[in-house]
């Protein structure tokens, strides 16, 4: 890990912060309720950018953006940047629970990973085999970001967030690995994408 530019630990740290900055913002967590570790991001960067740079290399620089998101995602989750006021049992937030203050990192790295895919599909530069296979892609009729968060946010709130309070729970109480991530990525890229469906009819 020591060959790892700093610079570019530096930059993966930072993307974080701002994205993590955002995520906490739409979930209308107050600045004074949270705070996140910029120590921790350097080491997310660190940990992302190894796994990332072995993955590239066995797969001969063809790195899904699935995997991509996945593996940084899971860094998140895994070493948990963001810290809330308190976890104290009788603790009072303005707009979330304490069970979502407890899982906050779990949530957070969620969104993340699918901030990280929408915006690489949105600007490119990474392997998508789906988009690539789209037919309204294909036609120009769509850009891979709009059915992309269309299904990932009716996914995530079916059922009064069925789906995303067993991924949360996964992600703190179970085996839930990068490639567990990934996985669940390249699904919800699967079935977010309309145009398969024309081209396989």
């Amino acid at each position: 890990m020591n060959s790892l530019p700093t610079n570019e630990i530096g930059f993966f740290a930072d993307r974080s912060y701002r994205i993590i900055n955002e995520i906490l913002a739409s979930l209308s967590v107050e600045p004074n309720e949270a705070s996140i570790d910029k120590d921790i991001l350097l080491e997310v960067s660190e940990f992302f950018l190894r796994d990332i740079y072995r993955v590239d290399k066995q797969q001969r620089g063809s790195v899904s953006i699935a995997k991509w998101a996945g593996y940084w995602g899971f860094w998140i989750r895994k070493l948990k940047p963001v810290k809330m006021q308190t976890l104290e049992d009788d603790a009072t937030y303005k707009t979330i629970s304490i069970e979502d203050a407890v899982n906050i990192n779990e949530r957070v790295a969620f969104q993340f990973a699918l901030e990280i895919v929408a915006g690489h599909r949105k600007y490119g530069g990474f392997q998508d085999h789906v988009y690539r296979n789209c037919s309204l892609a294909a036609a120009g009729e769509c850009d891979g970001v709009d059915c992309f968060w269309k299904f990932a946010l009716r996914y995530m709130n079916f059922e009064d967030e069925f789906f995303s309070n067993y991924i949360t729970y996964s992600m703190r109480n179970r085996t839930f690995g990068p490639h567990h991530f990934a996985l669940l990525l390249e699904n919800i890229v699967f079935s977010s994408c309309r145009g398969l469906e024309e081209k396989d009819g």
